[in-house]
């Protein structure tokens, strides 16, 4: 899988590979674009309705539905709008799992998982999963208190869950294993503009690049991502400079030319217009949560 598109943020430790993450959204804006990364994400949407994509299927998840997603899956995660909502994801490596003890757990629940022989549904709605949200919330409030056996009780939630997810029938076998589950075309695209996000971006050069005339490419971008090529880039680029007001010092028209954009003033506006908020107000409230 290319590699421009994974994620290349550090989850967890090497000895407590796990994090968990409490986002959350007042104003929306949320538009996380799409990447893979080899650990397991899980996520609890506490408030508001989000838009999920993976692995080219898109849905609509809503207030206390779960997602799961595995390993190296394709997805990315959008507000609806400017509505607002919370969730919290845990992020952790499937490693841990692992036994050299070939028991049963290992050789009927877990190896499969690895293997991807078995999957996990990738949503629980609702009304089917408030015995999973209890367990969930554990981990959440043992991430957030930070005590020395933290981590030990979260691997232990996550056993438990697991054991839940094949006793209540959230399995399945996987019938694309040996075949691309991808549109390589597309990919491709998203590729050389997570790549290029910061140059002049021509429609039709990424058209020219996967093969397809500007017209069609456009078509079946919008088809099969809701978004026309230039939406994405756009969000791109917005996703980008937002992650630059949080971890740089830099000003906002440095950001702004930085990531892609020529006009400070649509740089601000088409920003507003994602976070609800403007930019330099996006980097004081965060501010503000970090401290």
């Amino acid at each position: 899988m290319n590699n421009i598109l994974k994620d290349s943020a550090i989850h967890g430790t090497p000895l407590m590979p796990l994090a968990v993450y409490d986002q959350v959204y007042l104003h929306g804006g949320l538009a996380v674009p799409y990447h893979w990364h080899e650990e397991w994400e899980w996520i609890w949407v506490e408030k508001g309705n989000l838009s999920f994509t993976i692995n080219e299927q898109k849905m609509i998840i809503h207030e206390n539905d779960l997602v799961l997603i595995g390993s190296r899956s394709l997805h990315e995660i959008r507000s609806l709008k400017h509505s607002p909502s919370i969730h919290h994801a845990i992020v952790f490596s499937s490693e841990i799992l692992k036994s050299q003890y070939e028991d049963q757990t290992m050789t009927e629940i877990i190896e499969p998982l690895l293997q991807k022989t078995i999957i996990l549904d990738q949503m629980i709605p609702a009304n089917k999963n408030q015995k999973y949200r209890t367990i969930f919330k554990k981990i959440v409030n043992y991430h957030t208190r930070s005590e020395n056996d933290w981590y030990f009780k979260s691997k232990i939630c996550i056993l438990q869950l697991i054991n839940l997810f094949f006793s209540d029938g959230f399995t399945q076998k996987n019938t694309k294993i040996n075949r691309s589950e991808y549109n390589e075309q597309l990919y491709n695209a998203i590729s050389y503009i997570h790549e290029n996000y910061a140059k002049k971006i021509f429609i039709k050069k990424i058209a020219d690049q996967v093969g397809l005339s500007e017209e069609y490419f456009i078509r079946k971008f919008k088809l099969k991502y809701d978004l026309t090529p230039l939406e994405y880039i756009n969000n791109f680029r917005l996703y980008k400079a937002s992650k630059m007001l949080n971890e740089s010092s830099n000003n906002i028209t440095e950001i702004c030319f930085a990531c892609g954009f020529n006009s400070t003033s649509y740089f601000i506006k088409t920003f507003k217009d994602q976070f609800g908020v403007s930019p330099k107000k996006y980097r004081d409230v965060n501010n503000k949560k970090i401290n």
